[in-house]
């Protein structure tokens, strides 16, 4: 289905950003606590797609959660790491 494709290209884009060499803070952002806030917002943007998909009970599951899962688990260490070097 087209929707699943869209998502999985969000998901795509996601890991695409979380890989990238340079972070896209801006100059004046604290290093740790902007980066923490980035990689939150990142894990917020693909929870509220899955939320929408989960919500359609009209559309049938493709099983295509396993990158969902993943990218939501190394976002959240992720932040928990760089809260524990900022504190």
């Amino acid at each position: 289905m087209e929707v699943y494709t869209l998502f999985n290209e969000e998901l795509n884009a996601v890991k695409k950003e979380l890989t990238g060499k340079a972070l896209p803070l801006p100059f004046n952002h604290p290093k740790y606590a902007g980066q923490a806030q980035w990689a939150r917002l990142l894990k917020k943007r693909i929870e509220r797609e899955m939320s929408v998909l989960n919500s359609a009970h009209f559309l049938p599951h493709m099983g295509q959660y396993f990158l969902y899962y993943v990218m939501v688990i190394i976002l959240g260490h992720l932040i928990v790491r760089l809260v524990f070097v900022f504190s």
